[in-house]
């Protein structure tokens, strides 16, 4: 998923109102960008609840290689599992 393709999905989740404020670089190391992005936070009954920050980074961002990941996920290529982690001893 590309930076664009993840915040069109932030846009059609259920409880996000609004997007209230463009993506924000918040560190920036090698590759790796991390951002936030400010949604409008709804409830069931429509009454705005507050503001919250989605946190995410992206991975070679404007490659054809890019990938965008939420704070809280870890892109399956990036783990090591205990066998290849003995393999590499």
């Amino acid at each position: 998923m590309t930076k664009t393709e993840l915040i069109s999905e932030i846009t059609k989740m259920d409880f996000v109102d609004s997007i209230e404020s463009q993506p924000v670089v918040t560190k920036e190391d090698g590759v790796i960008k991390s951002y936030r992005v400010i949604v409008r936070e709804i409830s069931a009954d429509g009454k705005c609840l507050n503001l919250q920050a989605i946190p995410f980074y992206v991975i070679d961002e404007g490659k054809t290689t890019e990938a965008a990941y939420y704070r809280n996920r870890v892109p399956e290529s990036m783990l090591i599992t205990k066998t290849e982690a003995e393999i590499k001893e």
